[in-house]
């Protein structure tokens, strides 16, 4: 959580180093709690928002965080801007609490622990089988806040975080 901030003004190069994965290991899943990673996430929040003042950034940064279901990953990161700049290529639903996205999280992880992924098949060289026809537009999503470097902003409002 104290890894340093990148911020070069190279997109590709603040993605890449401002990103951060957890998954968990099977014996920890069942064990872990909501509220324990709610009290990580807000505390993620709250030190980006001091290392943003810390270094006296006048401008906007993005935090935002979604759950990558196929590595089975919690991820966040911070980039410099707005919303407009957030790097994904699918379908993206705002959301303004991260509540969804880590109940989404630990809900799927214990699933797949207990059942197992179930894995389909497809025969791409069937001719029933057309691949526009099958597939449903993802959408992924996203909790974002954006972060000024203020982090009286942030305590006051720690119920909204």
């Amino acid at each position: 959580m104290n890894d340093p901030l990148y911020l070069s003004g190279d997109r590709s190069e603040e993605i890449y180093h401002n990103m951060w994965c957890i998954s968990l290991e099977e014996d920890f899943i069942e064990r872990v709690k909501i509220e324990q990673l709610e009290h990580f996430a807000k505390s993620v929040i709250i030190n980006r928002v001091q290392q943003l003042k810390d270094i006296s950034y006048d401008k906007n940064a993005v935090f935002y965080m979604w759950f990558d279901q196929q590595a089975l990953q919690l991820r966040f990161n911070i980039i410099p801007g707005d919303v407009k700049a957030l790097p994904f290529s699918c379908k993206v639903s705002l959301i303004n609490s991260y509540q969804p996205i880590l109940n989404n999280f630990i809900s799927t992880i214990r699933e797949i622990s207990q059942c197992g992924d179930q894995v389909e098949f497809l025969d791409m060289q069937d001719e029933n089988w057309d691949e526009d026809e099958n597939e449903e537009e993802y959408v992924l999503d996203v909790f974002v806040k954006t972060l000024y470097g203020d982090l009286s902003e942030i305590l006051l409002a720690n119920n909204k975080i």
